[in-house]
Protein backbone atom coordinates (compact mmCIF):
# COMPACT_ATOMS: atom_id res chain seq x y z
CA UNK A 1 0.00 0.00 0.00
CA UNK A 2 1.50 3.34 -1.01
CA UNK A 3 0.81 5.38 2.24
CA UNK A 4 2.31 8.63 1.36
CA UNK A 5 2.33 11.30 4.42
CA UNK A 6 0.59 8.42 6.24
CA UNK A 7 2.94 7.97 9.28
CA UNK A 8 2.11 9.25 13.02
CA UNK A 9 5.71 9.18 14.42
CA UNK A 10 6.24 11.94 16.57
CA UNK A 11 9.86 12.42 15.04
CA UNK A 12 8.64 12.95 11.70
CA UNK A 13 6.02 15.38 12.77
CA UNK A 14 7.67 17.89 14.84
CA UNK A 15 10.16 19.39 11.52
CA UNK A 16 8.47 21.30 9.62
CA UNK A 17 11.29 22.66 8.17
CA UNK A 18 13.00 19.38 7.17
CA UNK A 19 12.21 19.93 3.77
CA UNK A 20 14.78 22.69 3.47
CA UNK A 21 17.48 20.63 4.50
CA UNK A 22 18.32 20.10 0.72
CA UNK A 23 19.07 23.93 0.79
CA UNK A 24 20.68 24.66 4.17
CA UNK A 25 22.74 22.83 7.50
CA UNK A 26 20.60 21.35 9.55
CA UNK A 27 22.49 22.01 13.17
CA UNK A 28 21.45 20.76 16.53
CA UNK A 29 21.13 23.58 19.59
CA UNK A 30 21.71 23.29 22.92
CA UNK A 31 18.15 24.85 23.61
CA UNK A 32 16.89 25.11 27.04
CA UNK A 33 13.93 23.10 27.66
CA UNK A 34 14.70 20.60 25.01
CA UNK A 35 14.92 16.66 25.61
CA UNK A 36 14.29 16.68 29.14
CA UNK A 37 11.17 15.47 31.67
CA UNK A 38 10.28 18.55 31.88
CA UNK A 39 9.88 19.89 28.50
CA UNK A 40 6.20 21.12 27.62
CA UNK A 41 3.99 19.56 25.68
CA UNK A 42 5.02 20.12 21.39
CA UNK A 43 8.74 19.66 22.61
CA UNK A 44 11.31 16.01 21.35
CA UNK A 45 14.65 15.45 22.54
CA UNK A 46 17.15 17.15 19.95
CA UNK A 47 18.56 13.48 19.65
CA UNK A 48 15.67 12.54 17.39
CA UNK A 49 16.35 15.92 15.13
CA UNK A 50 19.16 13.84 13.04
CA UNK A 51 16.87 11.16 12.22
CA UNK A 52 13.91 12.92 11.63
CA UNK A 53 15.39 15.31 9.02
CA UNK A 54 17.07 12.17 7.11
CA UNK A 55 13.44 10.29 7.21
CA UNK A 56 11.44 13.68 6.22
CA UNK A 57 13.42 14.33 2.98
CA UNK A 58 15.34 10.84 1.71
CA UNK A 59 12.30 8.75 2.55
CA UNK A 60 11.51 5.18 4.80
CA UNK A 61 12.27 1.85 3.80
CA UNK A 62 9.47 -0.11 5.14
CA UNK A 63 10.12 -3.96 3.63
CA UNK A 64 8.19 -3.95 0.03
CA UNK A 65 7.07 -0.64 0.61
CA UNK A 66 9.03 2.89 0.18
CA UNK A 67 7.80 6.19 1.92
CA UNK A 68 9.27 9.16 -0.78
CA UNK A 69 10.23 11.65 1.70
CA UNK A 70 8.45 15.57 1.77
CA UNK A 71 9.55 18.07 -1.26
CA UNK A 72 10.69 21.60 -0.72
CA UNK A 73 7.92 23.98 -0.02
CA UNK A 74 5.88 20.46 0.67
CA UNK A 75 5.63 20.64 4.75
CA UNK A 76 3.47 22.87 5.45
CA UNK A 77 0.62 20.31 6.34
CA UNK A 78 2.78 18.43 8.67
CA UNK A 79 1.55 18.27 12.52
CA UNK A 80 3.86 19.96 14.94
CA UNK A 81 3.67 17.71 17.84
CA UNK A 82 1.19 19.81 19.82
CA UNK A 83 -1.08 17.19 20.84
CA UNK A 84 -3.34 17.83 17.71
CA UNK A 85 -4.59 14.36 15.55
CA UNK A 86 -3.05 14.14 11.83
CA UNK A 87 -4.74 14.85 8.64
CA UNK A 88 -8.29 13.01 8.52
CA UNK A 89 -6.69 11.22 5.41
CA UNK A 90 -3.46 10.00 7.39
CA UNK A 91 -5.48 8.99 11.11
CA UNK A 92 -7.87 6.92 9.00
CA UNK A 93 -5.16 5.04 7.44
CA UNK A 94 -4.90 3.40 10.56
CA UNK A 95 -7.74 3.72 12.21
CA UNK A 96 -9.85 2.20 9.79
CA UNK A 97 -7.72 0.42 7.50
CA UNK A 98 -5.48 -1.05 9.83
CA UNK A 99 -7.09 -1.41 13.06
CA UNK A 100 -10.19 -1.46 11.70
CA UNK A 101 -11.66 0.43 15.24
CA UNK A 102 -12.91 4.06 15.08
CA UNK A 103 -12.12 4.59 18.59
CA UNK A 104 -8.10 3.62 17.67
CA UNK A 105 -5.61 6.06 19.46
CA UNK A 106 -3.37 7.69 16.86
CA UNK A 107 -1.22 8.16 20.13
CA UNK A 108 0.02 4.28 20.25
CA UNK A 109 0.84 4.46 16.48
CA UNK A 110 4.12 1.80 15.73
CA UNK A 111 5.86 2.79 12.84
CA UNK A 112 7.30 -0.64 13.57
CA UNK A 113 4.03 -3.07 12.77
CA UNK A 114 1.14 -0.63 11.62
CA UNK A 115 2.30 0.11 8.06
CA UNK A 116 2.45 -4.11 7.54
CA UNK A 117 -0.88 -4.22 9.61
CA UNK A 118 -2.50 -1.12 7.07
CA UNK A 119 -1.14 -4.10 3.93
CA UNK A 120 -2.37 -6.69 5.23
CA UNK A 121 -6.01 -5.81 6.01
CA UNK A 122 -6.23 -3.21 2.81
CA UNK A 123 -3.58 -4.39 0.41
CA UNK A 124 -6.55 -4.89 -1.65
CA UNK A 125 -6.58 -1.33 -2.43
CA UNK A 126 -2.47 -1.25 -3.26
CA UNK A 127 -1.86 0.25 -6.74
CA UNK A 128 2.16 -0.12 -7.29
CA UNK A 129 2.12 -2.80 -9.53
CA UNK A 130 4.27 -1.67 -12.45
CA UNK A 131 3.47 -3.55 -15.23
CA UNK A 132 0.66 -2.01 -16.69
CA UNK A 133 0.73 -3.83 -20.00
CA UNK A 134 -2.55 -4.95 -20.29
CA UNK A 135 -3.77 -1.28 -20.40
CA UNK A 136 -1.50 -0.18 -22.99
CA UNK A 137 -2.62 -3.14 -25.30
CA UNK A 138 -5.97 -1.63 -25.04
CA UNK A 139 -4.12 2.12 -26.78
CA UNK A 140 -5.16 3.23 -23.56
CA UNK A 141 -3.37 6.46 -22.35
CA UNK A 142 -2.23 7.43 -18.75
CA UNK A 143 -1.73 11.15 -18.43
CA UNK A 144 0.13 11.55 -14.19
CA UNK A 145 0.15 14.79 -12.79
CA UNK A 146 1.47 15.58 -9.49
CA UNK A 147 1.73 19.07 -7.27
CA UNK A 148 5.78 19.76 -6.11
CA UNK A 149 3.91 21.36 -2.72
CA UNK A 150 1.45 18.53 -2.30
CA UNK A 151 1.70 18.46 1.53
CA UNK A 152 -0.25 15.29 1.68
CA UNK A 153 0.97 12.90 -0.88
CA UNK A 154 5.06 13.11 -1.18
CA UNK A 155 5.42 14.19 -4.72
CA UNK A 156 8.57 11.75 -5.42
CA UNK A 157 5.57 9.03 -4.73
CA UNK A 158 4.24 9.36 -8.94
CA UNK A 159 8.03 9.51 -9.46
CA UNK A 160 9.06 6.63 -8.15
CA UNK A 161 5.59 4.90 -9.27
CA UNK A 162 6.47 6.37 -13.14
CA UNK A 163 10.31 5.01 -13.16
CA UNK A 164 9.06 1.66 -11.94
CA UNK A 165 7.20 1.76 -14.89
CA UNK A 166 9.59 2.27 -17.09
CA UNK A 167 11.87 0.16 -15.30
CA UNK A 168 9.80 -2.98 -16.46
CA UNK A 169 7.57 -1.98 -19.57
CA UNK A 170 11.10 -0.06 -20.94
CA UNK A 171 12.05 3.34 -21.17
CA UNK A 172 9.98 4.33 -23.93
CA UNK A 173 6.66 4.58 -23.21
CA UNK A 174 5.83 8.28 -23.76
CA UNK A 175 3.50 7.15 -26.25
CA UNK A 176 1.05 6.33 -23.95
CA UNK A 177 1.96 7.28 -20.38
CA UNK A 178 3.61 10.79 -19.35
CA UNK A 179 3.74 12.82 -15.87
CA UNK A 180 3.38 15.50 -15.51
CA UNK A 181 4.95 17.75 -12.22
CA UNK A 182 3.70 21.07 -10.95
CA UNK A 183 5.72 23.47 -9.49
CA UNK A 184 3.45 25.40 -6.60
CA UNK A 185 0.75 22.99 -6.65
CA UNK A 186 -0.78 21.72 -3.39
CA UNK A 187 -3.02 18.24 -3.09
CA UNK A 188 -4.94 17.60 -6.72
CA UNK A 189 -5.31 21.41 -7.13
CA UNK A 190 -4.13 24.90 -6.08
CA UNK A 191 -1.14 26.78 -5.03
CA UNK A 192 0.73 29.58 -6.04
CA UNK A 193 1.72 29.75 -9.47
CA UNK A 194 0.51 28.45 -12.99
CA UNK A 195 -1.16 25.55 -11.53
CA UNK A 196 -5.00 25.92 -13.28
CA UNK A 197 -5.41 23.61 -16.19
CA UNK A 198 -7.48 20.70 -18.51
CA UNK A 199 -6.52 18.17 -17.68
CA UNK A 200 -9.28 16.08 -19.00
CA UNK A 201 -9.68 17.83 -22.62
CA UNK A 202 -6.15 17.37 -22.56
CA UNK A 203 -6.49 13.68 -22.03
CA UNK A 204 -9.27 13.08 -24.36
CA UNK A 205 -7.03 15.33 -27.17
CA UNK A 206 -4.61 12.81 -26.61
CA UNK A 207 -6.32 9.39 -26.85
CA UNK A 208 -8.77 10.50 -29.53
CA UNK A 209 -6.90 13.01 -31.71
CA UNK A 210 -4.04 11.16 -31.27
CA UNK A 211 -2.24 14.89 -30.07
CA UNK A 212 -0.13 13.74 -27.31
CA UNK A 213 0.81 16.22 -24.71
CA UNK A 214 4.56 17.87 -25.27
CA UNK A 215 3.69 20.95 -22.70
CA UNK A 216 0.38 21.56 -21.28
CA UNK A 217 -0.59 25.52 -20.66
CA UNK A 218 -1.45 26.49 -16.97
CA UNK A 219 -2.75 29.81 -15.47
CA UNK A 220 -3.05 30.74 -11.99
CA UNK A 221 -1.09 33.28 -9.95
CA UNK A 222 2.03 34.58 -8.49
CA UNK A 223 3.08 35.02 -4.71
CA UNK A 224 3.08 38.82 -5.14
CA UNK A 225 -0.61 38.43 -7.25
CA UNK A 226 0.34 38.69 -10.61
CA UNK A 227 -1.72 36.73 -13.53
CA UNK A 228 0.94 34.26 -14.94
CA UNK A 229 0.90 31.09 -17.51
CA UNK A 230 3.54 28.68 -17.46
CA UNK A 231 4.10 25.26 -19.48
CA UNK A 232 3.56 22.53 -17.47
CA UNK A 233 6.04 19.91 -18.79
CA UNK A 234 6.31 16.05 -18.82
CA UNK A 235 8.89 14.63 -16.50
CA UNK A 236 11.79 14.77 -16.50
CA UNK A 237 11.39 17.45 -18.70
CA UNK A 238 11.02 21.30 -17.21
CA UNK A 239 9.82 24.58 -18.07
CA UNK A 240 13.15 26.74 -18.78
CA UNK A 241 13.50 30.28 -19.23
CA UNK A 242 14.12 31.90 -22.69
CA UNK A 243 15.99 34.33 -21.47
CA UNK A 244 13.72 37.28 -22.88
CA UNK A 245 10.46 38.07 -22.79
CA UNK A 246 8.27 38.18 -20.13
CA UNK A 247 8.56 35.91 -16.98
CA UNK A 248 5.03 35.50 -16.35
CA UNK A 249 3.95 34.43 -20.00
CA UNK A 250 4.18 30.94 -21.31
CA UNK A 251 5.48 31.87 -23.83
CA UNK A 252 9.12 33.02 -22.56
CA UNK A 253 9.00 29.18 -21.46
CA UNK A 254 10.91 26.19 -23.15
CA UNK A 255 9.99 22.26 -22.00
CA UNK A 256 13.99 20.75 -22.06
Amino acid sequence: MLLHGGWSDGRLWTLQLASLSDHFDVVALDLPGCGGSDDPPGLVPLDWYADAVADLVTGLDLGPAHLAGLSFGGGRGIPTGDGSPPLPLILDTFRFLAHQDRNWDWRRFNIDTDPELARKNAGVIDAINPDLSPFKQRGAKLLMYHGWADPLIAPESSINYHASVLQKMGADQGSWLRLFMVPGMGHCNGGTGATSTDWVTTLERWREQGEAPDAIRASGSSAAGASMTRPLCPHPQRATYKGRGDVNKAESFVCK
